[in-house]
């Protein structure tokens, strides 16, 4: 089975193509190359999805995930629209506000930086993604972080592009990265950009574009299986 994992209904709808996808259950849509394509929706956020990917692993023969959905970039090279391989991220909100300042589990010893699955504080994907082939040379690499509350003042966004010089953010992707590497599952995470990780303001959003632009990208790496 390859399982396709978006934490909401909406971003895996075009590749659905009308079968429903409640939440939390792994849905068959169709058969690829041989093998059966499913669907999964989390939910938003790294609980939900931690959890219903790791009861999806443990329960199904899966032998490769693919995370799809819409995130913001820091990046200013990538455009609005843009599809991305998210080759490392992190857990960027998991540490301690002392006394305004915020500092991460590893600074606190309170984590091993270099424990598996970490790689220097980081979750790094092991997947060979040689298989995209023709696909792979249409996406851009990217370091994400994932976050419990969306980047949308300055001072936020600030101080995450300090500690982590991050290309994109979402809310997510560090739950598929854990879960899979601990589970030892390939597994790729591609996320197409909606919007600039700024001040918030929906009126300079493209969630269409991204979503259509993912759907072709992710229909361009299932021909290639």
């Amino acid at each position: 089975m390859i399982l396709i994992v978006a934490a909401t209904s909406f971003e895996i709808a075009p590749l659905a193509k009308g079968v429903a996808v409640n939440e939390g259950e792994v849905i068959p849509i169709r058969t690829h190359n041989g093998f059966t394509l499913s669907a999964l929706v989390t939910g938003v956020g790294v609980a939900p999805t931690a959890y219903h990917l790791g009861r999806a692993l443990e329960k199904n023969s899966i032998q490769l995930v693919v995370n799809i959905g819409i995130a913001g970039a820091y990046n200013q090279e990538l455009a609005i629209g843009d599809v991305t391989l998210v080759t490392h991220d992190i857990f960027a909100d998991y540490g301690v506000d002392d006394n305004g300042h915020f500092k991460t589990l590893a600074q606190q010893s309170l984590a091993n930086p270099n424990q598996f699955p970490y790689t220097d504080g980081w979750l790094k994907s092991t997947t060979d993604t040689t298989f995209l082939k023709e696909g792979a040379l249409r996406l851009k690499k990217v370091k994400a972080i994932t976050v419990s509350t969306a980047s949308g003042s300055v001072p936020l966004i600030e101080k995450w592009r300090k500690l982590y010089n991050p290309d994109i953010e979402t809310m997510e992707g560090a739950a598929i990265f854990y879960s899979c590497l601990q589970a030892k599952k390939p597994f790729v995470c591609l996320r197409a950009i909606s919007n600039r990780v700024e001040p918030r303001n929906r009126g300079s959003w493209s969630i269409p574009l991204a979503i259509s632009n993912l759907s072709t990208q992710v229909e361009a790496v299932l021909q290639n299986l």
